[in-house]
């Protein structure tokens, strides 16, 4: 049959992108009427089927023989999210995948396969070679089914970046140990791994290292039990040790600290004990889920994390399932807070790596340091010459605003400064000193510009206004108070309209 031809006028020629979703039982057949919108420039389609009647399934195989048929287009990215996927859908589905042969992201989801055992080699023979993220089940009754469909998909592609999968057993045998995952230890160049499974699986060191080994470019390491979607990763805190070692490109990790094994090591010249950490510009964020903390750990595990994670952005995700006295959600935000603490005041110390100041660190978040000390500058050189946003969250005394100028850099855009400390007589002359500094600094050409702090009165806006005059490329511009605006800082407001294309928010 020779391939069908587009529209020579579709309805939208320029389009890119499209999400079509047929929500209503038997209704199916709309899904026809997403072709018009369908031209030679669509390189993302999205199809939802919610509707789980078998008796659909004809439209369904009839839509993807259509987009099988379709000689020009040419898609990069595919999703099918349907409750089931049987058989004839499914063989369907293969073959419009052999049609498509450049995807690169592929994301089939279901809440069960028809007939497992004959339907997912079907389908994981005919995924395109080029596929770099997949998201697509695996079910199976037995370790070598599990194993051989594992298997399949990494001999299919071998290019795969990014892989997620809720593994589903069928049987009596399910994932248990480290050993299971060894199937996904072949996927070379895998950059992401998202597994749920249903037990927690424990890793100790040799495995950290045989998993550091095998996928050496791992950045997001996410493995989740299924339905509570809490940590299915299970180690000691001081295994975080052997993970920077492993893997320490990591920018997402996802784990359950089975317990706080200290004390641990701190510093030290000799190699057995010295903490290497993560990459200064990968560790963004830890989520450790329902992991117990008392308060007596925090200082141990912020210390910890304070010499592992250096992101300037570094963030604990935490659940609050479990807040019964044994850990709880506040223990893990003070330990988040100390971290933070940390990373500021170590910014000058020589263990730290000098790329984090000069070349990686493009964002700094300050949140309840009152005692921030400016670190020293060789000739007044900006400490962090690549920084793109600065946000200070909690400033706790006005005095303190002028300690932000050895942050900034010409390439600065994005400056939040949230004031929560009174200004009085005492502190005055420092908002002058701040927005004096900002203003002669060369070369500043903020985007966005947010100021929060009570109280604002004629003097305040006064000590702003010649800083705000001089940011001609300002875009986004927020001023708000508590309590509002004091009514007398009379004209102060026409310098807002010097400021050309910025939105204002007052």
């Amino acid at each position: 049959m020779a391939p069908e031809s587009l529209q020579s006028d579709p309805l939208l020629p320029s389009i890119q992108e499209i999400s079509w979703a047929v929500s209503v039982l038997s209704d199916t057949v709309n899904l026809s009427r997403a072709l018009p919108f369908i031209s030679p420039s669509l390189k993302s389609l999205e199809i939802i089927v919610s509707s789980y009647n078998s008796t659909d399934d004809d439209n369904i195989c009839q839509f993807f023989d259509t987009l099988a048929g379709l000689a020009e287009l040419d898609l990069e990215t595919f999703k099918l999210e349907r409750f089931d996927l049987e058989a004839p859908v499914l063989r369907h589905l293969s073959s419009f995948l052999t049609h498509h042969r450049n995807i690169k992201s592929l994301a089939i989801s279901s809440y069960s396969y028809f007939q497992p055992r004959s339907t997912q080699p079907l389908l994981f023979s005919n995924l395109p070679n080029g596929v770099q993220d997949l998201k697509v089940n695996v079910e199976f009754y037995a370790n070598s089914d599990y194993t051989a469909l594992v298997q399949a998909i990494s001999q299919r592609l071998p290019s795969l970046r990014a892989f997620s999968s809720v593994l589903i057993s069928l049987g009596s045998w399910d994932l248990a140990s480290f050993a299971d995952l060894s199937p996904f230890l072949q996927f070379s160049n895998l950059e992401e791994l998202t597994l749920w499974v249903s037990k927690e699986i424990y890793f100790n060191k040799r495995d950290i290292y045989t998993l550091g080994r095998a996928l050496p470019k791992m950045a997001r390491l996410n493995l989740r039990r299924h339905y509570t979607l809490l940590p299915a990763l299970g180690m000691p805190a001081s295994s975080l040790i052997d993970l920077a070692k492993s893997l320490p490109n990591l920018q997402f990790l996802c784990i359950h600290i089975t317990y706080i094994d200290i004390p641990l090591p701190t510093s030290s010249t000799n190699d057995e004990t010295h903490i290497n950490p993560f990459n200064p510009a990968t560790l963004r964020l830890l989520d450790v889920g329902d992991s117990s903390l008392t308060e007596e750990e925090v200082p141990c595990i912020a210390g910890l994390l304070g010499m592992l994670c250096l992101h300037p952005l570094f963030e604990i995700q935490y659940s609050e399932m479990n807040n019964d006295g044994f850990g709880s959600a506040d223990a893990w935000e003070k330990a988040e807070a100390l971290v933070k603490a940390t990373r500021v005041r170590c910014l000058n110390h020589d263990h730290v790596p000098s790329d984090i100041r000069k070349d990686s660190a493009q964002s700094l978040l300050l949140e309840e340091l009152p005692t921030l000390v400016a670190p020293r500058r060789f000739k007044n050189e900006p400490l962090l010459p690549n920084v793109q946003t600065i946000s200070w969250t909690a400033v706790t005394d006005i005095a303190y605003l002028p300690r932000v100028l050895p942050f900034i850099s010409p390439s600065l855009k994005f400056l939040t400064l949230y004031v929560i400390g009174k200004v009085s007589e005492q502190n005055g002359d420092a908002v002058r000193q701040c927005f004096d500094g900002l203003t002669v600094f060369p070369k500043l050409d903020l985007e966005s510009f947010k100021l929060n702090r009570p109280g604002m009165g004629a003097r305040f806006m006064e000590q702003l206004l010649p800083f705000l005059e001089h940011q001609q490329d300002l875009k986004v511009l927020e001023i708000s108070s508590e309590p509002f605006l004091d009514p007398g800082y009379g004209n102060s407001t026409l310098g807002w309209n010097s400021m050309t294309g910025a939105k204002s928010k007052l």
